[in-house]
């Protein structure tokens, strides 16, 4: 059985984002909107031109930059204490995947009184929130696509998240050109992240058709762009590529949730503070070969790639983009791994879903490799 929600519309294109002005007059009655970013968003070169568009057709438009990522409950809170628009008839967000992530929940909040938490997991928030436009400037998060919007839990180490078609975007545009304002490191740790969605859509106990096509897709994508991209973020064709996978991942990940090596990675970026999707990528190696011990999960990305040794495969390619390889050249201490190890079982919904069991036991010897970086 397959189930999959889409936003309502998708443009997709380099320039494309000249085509907001006619995609906000689609929103009949809108007087009022609430643009969410981050700090540094209004200062990049394409913002004043996107406000400004907005402003032309909607002259009550307020904007909150004080979107730090991965935030948690309390700052979402903080954001909807900051409204000052008498009603918010639609809510853009502009920015990387914990702004698109925020975007949803504060119109999910705008018509939701319950604590978060207890929104989160599958189909559980009950009323419907104002038009979401979602902006994303940089590829990775694939927020821009999916029904999910994920928050971290501080006193637990992790994130939980939730998911509900309500929470879909009415319009998102992806235009690539957008990104030639990033900085590479986030290319690359955007890009990987992106990339991990794919590989964990395909191996994975709720892999489907869909997920595996899409998932597919998204790696040929981003594996011929991403480096490329990093190189020069002015290449239009290796943007072109990025966005692509980033969006092609969304659809994947989105049909079947993520496993082991977001279990593993977001304990490394709650406590240690550590990029997102550098978290994920130092563990990405060693949780595949893991998984590989017990069955040919990945063989249609073995085949795509053209390897014989995707663990190593995918260590260069994290290399290759100037991340981390072992979680010692990170500043992890070894007396560290435990705890982090016992964090990351207690992650089921991400756990629940690996394409074989993985104990505590196993997890300790995971980020064991992961901290001296062995492959053997």
């Amino acid at each position: 059985m397959l189930t999959a929600h889409f936003p309502n519309r998708i443009l997709f294109g380099i320039g494309i984002i000249n085509r907001i002005k006619e995609e906000l007059l689609l929103l009949d009655g809108c007087k009022s909107i609430l643009l969410i970013t981050s700090p540094g968003m209004p200062s990049r070169i394409f913002f004043p031109e996107i406000l400004k568009t907005i402003q032309s057709v909607v002259k009550n438009v307020q904007v909150i930059a004080t979107l730090t990522p991965e935030p948690d409950d309390k700052m979402i809170e903080m954001i909807f204490g900051q409204i000052e628009l008498k009603n918010v008839d639609a809510v853009i967000g502009v920015g990387g995947g914990s702004v698109m992530d925020a975007a949803k929940l504060i119109s999910c909040r705008v018509v939701n009184n319950e604590p978060f938490v207890e929104m989160a997991g599958s189909n559980l928030v009950k009323r419907k929130g104002p038009p979401i436009l979602l902006i994303p400037t940089v590829a990775g998060s694939g927020s821009e696509v999916t029904h999910e919007a994920v928050l971290t839990d501080n006193d637990s180490g992790t994130r939980y998240a939730l998911k509900d078609f309500k929470l879909l975007s009415h319009c998102s545009i992806i235009d690539p050109s957008l990104l030639t304002t990033c900085p590479k490191v986030l290319i690359a740790t955007s890009g990987i992240d992106a990339f991990i969605h794919a590989v964990e859509s395909i191996g994975n106990l709720n892999a489907n058709v869909f997920s595996n096509l899409n998932g597919l897709q998204a790696i040929k994508s981003l594996k011929e762009g991403l480096v490329e991209a990093i190189c020069d973020v002015t290449n239009e064709r290796a943007l072109n590529q990025i966005s692509l996978g980033s969006m092609f991942a969304g659809f994947a990940f989105a049909a079947t949730g993520t496993a082991a090596i977001h279990a593993c990675g977001y304990p490394l970026t709650t406590i240690h503070k550590i990029p997102h999707g550098q978290a994920n990528a130092v563990m990405l190696p060693y949780v595949i070969k893991y998984n590989l011990q017990t069955g040919n999960y990945y063989d249609s990305i073995t085949e795509l790639w053209g390897t014989k040794n995707l663990p190593l495969s995918l260590l260069q390619l994290v290399n290759e983009i100037g991340l981390k390889t072992n979680l010692k050249s990170m500043g992890i201490k070894i007396d560290e791994l435990e705890k982090l190890a016992e964090i990351a079982f207690l992650d089921k919904r991400h756990l629940s879903v690996n394409p074989t069991d993985i104990s505590l036991d196993i997890l300790k010897n995971i980020f064991k490799n992961a901290w001296e970086g062995n492959l053997d």
